[in-house]
C-alpha cells in the first residue's frame, strides 16, 4: 500500500492514462464520512480524489487496481467522481456517485395490526427509494415494495403496544415514534340476539374483548351495515340477510378475526296456497294455507284485512290452519309473521256476500235427470255446490250471476234448489218440478200422406207442458190444445214408411208410438191419350204409388172415371167418362195424396 505523495517507479516503459471503472458504494447520505472505493487501472499514483468537486480525503492507494477515500458531505444528486494521478493523468467517471437525502416518514397504512403479524402496511412518505430495510418494534418488515414515496412489507410478530417504526435507505434512517400498534385478538363473549329472520334487519350488539377500532362484522360471510359504538367491549351493526340456519358472527380489529359465535337465521315463510280462497262476511270457516317455513307460526300471527285468525294451528312446516275472522265483501291480504319473518299474499282470500237466487231455467225437467238447468240469480261466484230436492246437480258453468248444472235423479214434483258459494247457502222452495215420463196410448189418425198436413190429435198421460211433437223426426207445428192426456198438432211432411210419433214434455221424452206416411202418387203415361166424347173407353195409366187408387178416385176434367182396378202400384185402369171436346186434365187422388197430369187426355 502506498501513502498519496510517494513517488512510485514507472512499472512500464510505456505510458498509459488512469481509467476509472466503477465506484462502491454508489449513494450515501448527504453527511457523507463513508469510505468510497474507486476501481480502475493505472491507480497507483493518484494524487487526489474529488467527490462533487469536494475532496475526498484521505486518500489511499491499496493497488495500482483501487483506491479508497472518505467522503465528505455533498449536495442531493449523482455527482462527479474525478482522480488525479502523477504520471497517469487526470479522469472522470461522471455522476457515479449519488447523494441520497435522509428519509422522511409521514404516515403508516393501516395504523394497527395483529400480533400475529403477515399483514401488509404501507410506510408513505418522501426519499423512499432505495430502502435497505423496515423495522416495526425492532421486528423485521420485509419489503415488498419500494418507490421513493411508498414502502410496501409484511408485519412481523410483534408485541401488544404502539410500536415505532424504523426506514432505512442510502440516505440514513428514520425512526417515527408508536406509529404503529399491535393489537390483541378480539374475542366475543356474547350476542344481544343469537337468532333473526334471514331477510336481516334489526340491531346486533356483539360483547366481547379486545374490541377497540372495529373494522367490520360478518354473519355468515355478509357484512353488517351500520357499525357504530364501537368500544373496548362492544359493537353495533344492523343484521345483514343472510341463510338460513346456524351461521358465524365474526368480528374484526386490527388485532385481527375473532373465533366465530353462531347466529342462527331463521327462514323466511312463504305462502304458496290458501284454502278455501274465498268465504261468508262472518268468517268462522277454517282456512288451510300451504308454503314453506311455517314453523311456529303459532308464536307469530296471521291477519286477513288486518283482522286476526284465530285457532292457529301449525300441522307442519308446510301446513297451517286457523279459523277466519269477520270482513267486508271483497278480495283480501293475508299477512302471515313468524319469527322467521313477514309475509303477505295479496288478495289471496275474498270476503262474498251469501247467494240470492232468483230463477230456474227450465222451471221442470224429467225425473231421471241429466238434463241441463240453468240458475239465474247474483253473487253466485265460486258457487261450490248445487242441490235440487237435495240431490246433487253437478256445476258445468258459472258466470257469477248464471249457474249451469246437470240435474240428478229426483222425485215426482216441486223440490227446493239450494245454492251454495263460499258466502253462504239459500234455498228456493219449490223452485223446480220433476216431471214425470210422458206416454201416448193412441192418435186420431195412424197414417196419412207423406206431404204432411192435418191435425194430429195424441192422446195419453202426463202430457203437462209438453213442448212438442215429432214423426220421423220432423217437428209438429201449430202445437195447440195441451193438457194432462192430449195435445193436438199439424202433421209435417214426412218420409213415406213407418215412422215413430214422439211427445216431449218437461218429464222427456215419450216411447214412440207409429205413424205411416203414405208415398205421394206420380202420373208417368195414359194410354191412350185420346177418346171420344161419349167415354166408356178403358184408360191404362201407369205411375208410382198407385196402390190404394181404387179407395180414391181419377177425374178428367173433373168428371170422375168409372171401375178403376189396381192392377200393382204402378199401374191402374178404369173406364172414361164422357167429356167436351179438347185436352183435359187427368187428377188421381190416392190415401198418398193427389196428383194432376195436365192434358194428358183429349177428347174428339
Amino acid at each position: 500500500m502506498l501513502a498519496v505523495g510517494l513517488a512510485a517507479a514507472p512499472s512500464s516503459p510505456a505510458w498509459a492514462a488512469a481509467a476509472i471503472s466503477g465506484v462502491s458504494p454508489e449513494n450515501g447520505p448527504l453527511s457523507g464520512t463513508g469510505t468510497l472505493t474507486i476501481t480502475g487501472t493505472d491507480l497507483e499514483d493518484t494524487t487526489s480524489v474529488t467527490v462533487g468537486g469536494l475532496a475526498c480525503f484521505p486518500v489511499t492507494i491499496n493497488s495500482s487496481t483501487e483506491v479508497t477515500c472518505t467522503l465528505p458531505p455533498g449536495d442531493a444528486g449523482a455527482q462527479d467522481v474525478v482522480i488525479d494521478t502523477t504520471a497517469h493523468g487526470t479522469d472522470t467517471l461522471v455522476g457515479a456517485y449519488t447523494y441520497v437525502a435522509a428519509p422522511n416518514v409521514v404516515s403508516i397504512t393501516p395504523v394497527a395490526g395483529p400480533v400475529a403479524g403477515t399483514n401488509t402496511v404501507s410506510v408513505h412518505g418522501t426519499n423512499l427509494a432505495g430502502a435497505s430495510a423496515v423495522t416495526i418494534g425492532g421486528g423485521d418488515c420485509p419489503i415488498v415494495t419500494n418507490s421513493a414515496i411508498l414502502i410496501t412489507c409484511t408485519a412481523g410478530i410483534g408485541s401488544v403496544g404502539a410500536q415505532n417504526v424504523t426506514v432505512t435507505t442510502p440516505g440514513g434512517s428514520e425512526t417515527e415514534t408508536g406509529l404503529y400498534t399491535y393489537a390483541d385478538v378480539p374475542s366475543i363473549s356474547s350476542l344481544n340476539a343469537t337468532s333473526g329472520p334471514a331477510i336481516g334487519t334489526g340491531t346486533l350488539i356483539v360483547t366481547g374483548s379486545n374490541l377497540t377500532d372495529a373494522t367490520g362484522i360478518t354473519i355468515g360471510g355478509n357484512a353488517c351495515t351500520g357499525l357504530t359504538d364501537v368500544s373496548a367491549t362492544s359493537a353495533t351493526c344492523t343484521i345483514p340477510a343472510g341463510t338460513a340456519g346456524d351461521q358465524n358472527v365474526i368480528i374484526t380489529t386490527p388485532g385481527g378475526p375473532s373465533s366465530p359465535y353462531t347466529y342462527t337465521y331463521i327462514a323466511t315463510p312463504t305462502i304458496s296456497t290458501v284454502d278455501p280462497v274465498a268465504g261468508p262476511l262472518d268468517g268462522t270457516n277454517t282456512l288451510t294455507i300451504t308454503g314453506t317455513h311455517l314453523d311456529d307460526t303459532n308464536l307469530g300471527s296471521i291477519t286477513i284485512d288486518e283482522n286476526a285468525c284465530t285457532q292457529i294451528t301449525v300441522n307442519s312446516p308446510t301446513e297451517v290452519t286457523c279459523t277466519a275472522p269477520s270482513g267486508t265483501v271483497g278480495a283480501k291480504n293475508i299477512v302471515l309473521t313468524n319469527p322467521g319473518g313477514t309475509v303477505t299474499k295479496t288478495s289471496a282470500y275474498t270476503y262474498t256476500a251469501a247467494p240470492d237466487v232468483v230463477s230456474i231455467t227450465p222451471v221442470a225437467g224429467p225425473a231421471a235427470g241429466g238434463n241441463d238447468v240453468s240458475v239465474n240469480g247474483t253473487v253466485l261466484i265460486g258457487a261450490t255446490a248445487v242441490t235440487i230436492g237435495g240431490v246433487d246437480c253437478p256445476i258445468v258453468s258459472n258466470s257469477g250471476t248464471v249457474i249451469v248444472c246437470t240435474a240428478g235423479i229426483g222425485s215426482v214434483g216441486a223440490q227446493n234448489v239450494t245454492v251454495t258459494t263460499p258466502g253462504g247457502s239459500e234455498t228456493e222452495t219449490g223452485l223446480y218440478t220433476y216431471a214425470d215420463v210422458p206416454s201416448i196410448s193412441s192418435l186420431n189418425a195412424t197414417s196419412g200422406p207423406a206431404i204432411g198436413t192435418g191435425t194430429l190429435i195424441v192422446t195419453g198421460s202426463n202430457l203437462t207442458d209438453a213442448t212438442g211433437i215429432t214423426i220421423g223426426g220432423n217437428a209438429c207445428t201449430g202445437l195447440t190444445d195441451v193438457s194432462a192426456t192430449s195435445a193436438t198438432c199439424t202433421i209435417p211432411a214426412g218420409t213415406a214408411g213407418d215412422q215413430n210419433v214422439i211427445i216431449t214434455t218437461p218429464g222427456g221424452p215419450s216411447s214412440p208410438y207409429t205413424y205411416t206416411y203414405i208415398a205421394t202418387p206420380t202420373i208417368s203415361t195414359v194410354d191412350p191419350v185420346a177418346g171420344p166424347l161419349d167415354g166408356t173407353n178403358t184408360l191404362t195409366i201407369t205411375g208410382t204409388h198407385l196402390d190404394d187408387t181404387n179407395l180414391g178416385s181419377i177425374t178428367i176434367d173433373e168428371n170422375a172415371c168409372t171401375q178403376i182396378t189396381v192392377n200393382s202400384p204402378t199401374e191402374v185402369t178404369c173406364t172414361a167418362p164422357s167429356g167436351t171436346v179438347g185436352a183435359k186434365n187427368i187428377v188421381l187422388t190416392n190415401p198418398g195424396g193427389t196428383v194432376t197430369k195436365t192434358s194428358a187426355y183429349t177428347y174428339t
